[in-house]
């Protein structure tokens, strides 16, 4: 495994499908970025069909991420060798589109183009807006010794076409760490997946993150939050219905067996 590949791969922006399948060919990089894992290790590996790594393997090629380096390899000589393209800029992602009545269908084609530059609060009402649950905003002071018509100008209704300007407004921008890229990508691929969506970065979302980075590592903490579409038990299509959240991840014994992968190796049944 190329350290330089896994890293630069962690940091395409990507839906989960794709972004999973970069990941298993960065794994398999030399350190001239050159990868030949055959389609069967990727289906293996990720967890899809055949047909799906093949049809995604040609959108990462679209994408200037890949290219056929035109090498055959493998005991038939048949194996694609495939050059990780780590020097090239990825193609922009497309504006969001906005207007009234857009449902979490809709977004989810543009959902990155969404959260490029968003503060945490920005993400949490969006997704809110989105799922159709209006948020309140209440002044702490609000129903105490103060009559209806006051409480009711104290109170705001956070709607998807205001919620912008208003959280810029008042919240300034989380700065950049490890921590909230983990956490930033935790909700894209939730949101992506039908998963709990976490709400906000508090202490002790932030405390657990940075110990689980501190043990193992951001790379495969990503990795690890990427693998997660695959399990049927963490995404309720086990006859146990549980939808995985990111606190339930963040518990390191949790953690430990999603990074060894022994969530993806339960039957639908369940244990």
């Amino acid at each position: 495994m190329s350290y330089d590949a896994m890293t630069w791969a962690i940091r395409q922006r990507l839906e989960p499908v794709p972004r999973l399948i970069l990941l298993a060919l960065a794994d398999r990089a030399n350190k001239r970025g050159l990868a030949w894992p055959s389609v069967v290790y990727l289906a293996e590996f990720c967890g899809f069909h055949r047909s799906t790594i093949l049809r995604e393997l040609k959108r990462l090629v679209r994408l200037r991420l890949i290219e056929d380096s035109g090498e055959r390899r493998g005991q038939t000589r048949q194996v694609k060798v495939w050059t990780l393209l780590m020097d090239e800029e990825p193609l922009p992602l497309p504006k969001p589109r906005r207007g009234k009545g857009i449902s979490i269908g809709d977004a989810l084609p543009d959902l990155k183009g969404f959260l490029n530059g968003e503060t945490v609060s920005q993400l949490g009402n969006r997704f809110t807006a989105m799922k159709g649950s209006p948020r309140k905003t209440v002044a702490p002071n609000a129903g105490k010794g103060r009559s209806g018509a006051t409480r009711n100008q104290l109170e705001q209704v956070t709607s998807y076409a205001g919620a912008g300007a208003r959280e810029e407004a008042a919240a300034p921008a989380l700065a950049k760490t490890e921590a909230v890229d983990v956490f930033e990508n935790w909700n894209r691929m939730a949101a992506a997946n039908g998963l709990p969506v976490a709400d906000e970065l508090n202490g002790v979302r932030l405390g657990r993150i940075e110990a689980a980075i501190a043990k193992h590592g951001s790379a495969r903490l990503l990795g690890a939050i990427a693998s997660v579409p695959t399990s049927k038990f963490l995404t309720n299509q086990s006859s146990r219905p549980f939808k995985a959240s990111l606190d339930f991840v963040l518990i390191p014994e949790r953690l430990t067996m999603l990074l060894a992968g022994a969530y993806h190796d339960w039957k639908t049944g369940g244990r």
